[in-house]
């Protein structure tokens, strides 16, 4: 199992501000169980994520 997150970051590159992906209490996505070594797909709902941003 893996956790994504995503955060906008400050002029420097460091993490700033969390940005929530999911709805839940992580506000992260939390992929389905997968063995190790194998690979897994993970979609971000629409709207989620703005363009042109880092």
């Amino acid at each position: 199992m893996l956790t994504f997150e995503v955060w906008t970051p400050d002029a420097a590159g460091k993490p700033l501000k969390k940005v929530s992906i999911a709805d839940n209490h992580w506000g992260g996505i939390v992929s389905p169980y997968v063995a190790s070594g194998t690979t897994v797909t993970v979609d971000v709902p629409a709207g989620k994520l703005t363009l042109n941003t880092n």
